[in-house]
Parts: C-alpha cells; sequence; structure tokens
C-alpha cells in the first residue's frame, strides 16, 4: 500500500512554463500541465529531458504515472 505523500520520478520533456506551472510531454497522448508548488523540475544530464518529482496522488490524478 502506497502513502499519499509518496514522491514519484517522471521522465519528461518541457514544452511550455509559466510563473505557476510547467507543461511537460510523458510520453502519453496528450500534454499536461502541473503546477510548480506541486514538484521539482531537475535537467537530466543528457539537457533535453528533465526529471519532475510529483506526489503520486497528484501523478495518478493527472494520468502520468
Amino acid at each position: 500500500m502506497t502513502h499519499k505523500n509518496e514522491l514519484v520520478d517522471i521522465a519528461v520533456t518541457l514544452h511550455a512554463e509559466t510563473e505557476k506551472a510547467w507543461l511537460i510531454d510523458h510520453g502519453g497522448l496528450e500534454k499536461v500541465w502541473i503546477p510548480k508548488s506541486q514538484g521539482e523540475l531537475e535537467k537530466n544530464k543528457d539537457g533535453k529531458t528533465y526529471c519532475l518529482t510529483i506526489p503520486e496522488w497528484l501523478a495518478q490524478d493527472k494520468r502520468i504515472s
């Protein structure tokens, strides 16, 4: 059983960014907006992709887990 506060790391591509959110492509059918207040985004060593760390509940809610 998982806890609501557990974090997940997801490999993503960043498509757009506003002051409050990132538009990411996680390899699914649609791009998804993620609130910056709910996660961290760190550029991978390849310089093209990112590691998005968000709560597991948000990943499930956005259907990206």
